[in-house]
């Protein structure tokens, strides 16, 4: 999902013209929309890396996101700053960069704790219902059509 732009690229289709053109590449998603806007299928990543931030779409608190690396890739990938964690697993050597100031993670569990009741994927389709709607409503008002399909 582009940050101007309404709509959601193939992903299915770019990652196979990554692996078509440079079958040994490390294929790294920016997700960066994608968390509460899209369902995130982590368990069979189509990408060998995949970043998304809790604080778009997901309404988390700024400076939180993630990193999902399956496990086959996780014993080369490396934190840029090597801290505190680094060498005990993997998950640790991301955790401890430095000065940082941990409070938007700590108030990452509230955020969790809202979409567990809420329902994410019924906001979801509240969202998408509102956009619809929105923009068929100005489309009207304006006499032209969308610039894409809804679907």
């Amino acid at each position: 999902v582009p940050s101007n732009a309404p709509f959601v690229l193939p992903l299915e289709e770019a990652v196979a013209i990554c692996r078509e053109r440079a079958p040994d590449a490390f294929v790294v998603v920016d997700a960066a929309h994608a968390l509460g806007s899209l369902p995130l299928k982590l368990g069979k990543p189509l990408a060998d890396a995949v970043l998304t931030n809790c604080h778009k779409w997901f309404c988390g608190p700024k400076g939180t996101a993630l990193l999902h690396v399956p496990s086959e890739h996780q014993d080369w990938v490396e934190p840029l700053v090597i801290s505190h964690g680094f060498g005990t697993d993997f998950a640790s050597g991301f955790y401890w960069t430095g000065l940082s100031d941990f409070s938007s993670w700590l108030a990452l569990d509230a955020c969790l704790a809202f979409w567990e009741a809420a329902g994410l994927d019924g906001a979801r389709l509240y969202g998408q219902y509102l956009v619809t709607d929105g923009a068929e409503m100005l489309a009207d008002a304006w006499g032209t059509g969308l610039g894409i399909p809804v679907e």
